[in-house]
Formats: structure tokens, C-alpha cells, sequence
């Protein structure tokens, strides 16, 4: 039985949602704040350093991300001294990731941007449909996963 998704619709509200989302939560008047996947990253070394020393492949395992993209992800990173690395004094192989004070500020300033932005959703949705829209998600993302094992 074939279905009536409208693809295209569909397709163009999610790319519109990703555009507007990231202007809104990565503008912040003059300043430019960090964008998805290197927060992504910055937020597994926080969560990860609470327990244990953030390494590349904890961080990959974290993020379900493969290795590369992690490493140049962290290059990046360390280039604006947001993030810097040290050696294992017990295996010399086993490089740790740590955040720099730059990099704990400019992370808080964009948690505090995420708040700011989902507030607003909140705020111009309702509560109602707001958590009409995170039982939607749950849901999606229940399928997603049962998909993928």
C-alpha cells in the first residue's frame, strides 16, 4: 500500500529547521559560537573527564563517531586553543584531551545559547506541543534504533 508522504515537503522542513536551527543557536549577536558536531565533541570531553580521561577513542565511542572525523574534529579545536593534549606518563601511545579555559567558556556560553534556544521553542510553542514534539522525537527515534539493530 503506497503512502502519502509528501518527500519533498518533508525534505524541505527538515533542511529549513537544520538552517534555522543553527542560526538561532549559533548567533549570538556579533559573536559566532560553536557549531554541532565540534559541541558535540567539546561535550563528550566534559561528560567523559568527569569519570576518566577523554581520549580520541572514548570520545569516538561516546559520539558513535568514527576515529578520523574525531581526530580532525579535535584538530580543529585545539587550532582555536579550545582544547589541548597530553601524553600517559604510564603509556607514552595513550594521548589525553583536556579543555582549555577558553574552551570551558566558549562551551558554557553555548550551552547557555542551547537553553536560550530550546526556551524559546517553549516559549513560541507552548508546552503542550512542546512536549507533543519531544514524545514525537522519542518515537522517531525508537524507530530509528530498531531499524538499525
Amino acid at each position: 500500500m503506497k503512502q502519502n508522504i509528501d518527500y519533498k515537503e518533508v525534505f524541505e522542513l527538515t533542511r529549513r529547521y537544520g538552517k534555522l536551527k543553527n542560526k538561532s543557536f549559533t548567533e549570538q549577536g556579533d559573536k559566532k559560537c560553536l557549531k554541532g558536531a565540534l559541541f558535540a565533541v567539546m561535550l563528550a570531553i566534559k561528560h567523559i573527564s568527569k569519570n576518566a580521561s577523554a581520549t580520541t577513542s572514548l570520545i569516538s565511542e561516546d559520539l558513535e563517531m568514527p576515529k578520523p572525523q574525531v581526530s580532525r574534529l579535535l584538530n580543529s579545536l585545539e587550532d582555536d586553543a579550545l582544547i589541548y593534549r597530553t601524553i600517559s606518563k604510564t603509556d607514552r601511545r595513550e594521548i589525553y584531551i583536556h579543555l582549555t579555559e577558553k574552551g570551558i567558556e566558549i562551551l558554557k556560553e553555548a550551552e547557555n545559547n542551547y537553553v536560550r534556544f530550546i526556551d524559546y521553542i517553549f516559549e513560541s510553542i507552548g508546552e503542550a506541543d512542546f512536549n507533543e514534539l519531544v514524545r514525537l522525537l522519542k518515537k522517531v527515534e525508537t524507530a530509528m534504533e530498531v531499524r538499525h539493530d
